[in-house]
């Protein structure tokens, strides 16, 4: 089961605690997604859950990522875009430390990021998505304020997403 698959599921799950509309919009997201996956992508062993609180740095200076339970194999650049979440530009709707993100990644690392468009893309469903599960299943989060803030500018940039396909 890919990642696409994997999120539908979950998705279908949390179905009957989020309103019909935004399921309707994040299925719709998602479909987009799985109809324009990348042909090539650059697979290797990735972790699937990698996040601020997962990279611990040693007394020596170097850095660990610990938590490898989620881990697979597929294409590196769903882990720069799960890294990417750390940076609140992209999960409030601006993208200028992405780019930053993903000079500093490509000159790191001497290799050219791939499909940017397509995880661009899936970076805001991703997102969108976690906004509404948090906003449902912990009404008291200290960050529900700024997911309702925010919706409407991630809602026209999904409803703009599905509307570019159906052209």
């Amino acid at each position: 089961m890919d990642r696409i698959d994997q999120i539908c599921t979950r998705l279908k799950k949390f179905s009957g605690k989020i309103g019909i509309e935004p399921i309707n919009l994040m299925q719709a997201g998602l479909d987009v997604l799985k109809n324009s996956l990348p042909e090539e992508t650059d697979s290797g062993l990735i972790n699937g859950d990698i996040d601020m609180e997962h990279i611990l740095k040693q007394p020596d200076g170097r850095y660990v990522v610990i938590d490898w339970d989620p881990a697979e194999i597929g294409d590196r650049c769903w882990d720069i875009y799960w890294m990417a979440k750390a940076i609140p530009h992209l999960l409030f709707g601006y993208n200028e430390s992405l780019d930053d993100f993903i000079s500093f990644y490509e000159d790191k690392n001497g290799r050219a990021f791939k499909n940017k468009d397509y995880y661009e893309k899936a970076g805001l469903m991703w997102s969108y998505t976690l906004g509404m599960f948090i906003e449902n299943a912990i009404p008291n989060h200290v960050a529900v304020p700024l997911i309702k803030h925010v919706r409407p500018i991630q809602e026209g940039k999904l409803e703009n997403m599905v509307a570019s396909t159906q052209k």
